[in-house]
C-alpha cells in the first residue's frame, strides 16, 4: 500500500532505484503475504500505464489511474532464477517486461591494491539529467523520445525474432514473445 500511496503522492510517477533489490523482489513473490501468492498488479498496471486499485481495511481504498514505474533493480543470479522460477510471475507477465541481463562481472582475484570508488557524482549527474528532463516537461503533455536509426533497427530486429520464434519454434509461447514485442513498441 506504501507504493500506492508513494505513486498518488507523486502524480502517478516515480523511478525506484537499488543496487540490490533482493528485498523488493521478494515482496512481489509474496513473502509478506498471507498465502504466499505474488502480488504483482502494481508492477504489471504500472508498465503498462493501467489503472490499479489497493483495498485496505484499516487504510481504506486508493485508485491509480495512469501509474507509471520505471525501475533500476539489480539483483544477483540466485534472485533472478527465483523471479524466472515462479510460475505465477511467468504467466502473469512479469518475467516479460523487464530487461534482465547478466552484467558479465565475475569475482577476481585481489591484486592488494588499495581502490577507491568515485561513481557518486557520475551516477548523480545521471539520474540528475533524466530527472531535469522529466521536470522541465509538462506532465499533460507527451515526452518524445526519438531513437537513433541504428538503434530502431536493433529494436525492429528483436521484434522479427520474437515473430519467427513465436511462429516456428516456441508457438506454445506467445504471450511470453508478444510481452517481449511490448518493450521495443
Amino acid at each position: 500500500f506504501r507504493s500506492f500511496r508513494n505513486l498518488a503522492d507523486n502524480e502517478e510517477t516515480l523511478f525506484s532505484y537499488s543496487s540490490e533489490a533482493g528485498g523488493p523482489v521478494k515482496v512481489a513473490l509474496g513473502k509478506y503475504t498471507a498465502n504466499g501468492k505474488g502480488d504483482f498488479d502494481l508492477l504489471l498496471s504500472s508498465y503498462s500505464g493501467d489503472s490499479c486499485r489497493k483495498d485496505r481495511v484499516a487504510r481504506g481504498s486508493l485508485e491509480l489511474k495512469e501509474p507509471r514505474l520505471a525501475l533500476l533493480w539489480m539483483v544477483q543470479t540466485c534472485v533472478v532464477d527465483e523471479i524466472l522460477g515462479d510460475r505465477d510471475a511467468v504467466a502473469r507477465g512479469l518475467t516479460a517486461r523487464p530487461l534482465i541481463f547478466d552484467s558479465g562481472a565475475r569475482r577476481q582475484k585481489d591484486d592488494r591494491r588499495d581502490l577507491v570508488f568515485t561513481r557518486a557524482e557520475q551516477w548523480e549527474s545521471f539520474i540528475g539529467g533524466i530527472l531535469d528532463t522529466r521536470l522541465s516537461n509538462p506532465v499533460d503533455i507527451p515526452l518524445l523520445i526519438v531513437c537513433e536509426p541504428d538503434a530502431v533497427e536493433i529494436f525492429a530486429a528483436l521484434n522479427d525474432e520474437t515473430v519467427d520464434l513465436e511462429n516456428g519454434r516456441y508457438p506454445d509461447l506467445p504471450g511470453e514473445l508478444s510481452r517481449w514485442r511490448e518493450k521495443i513498441g
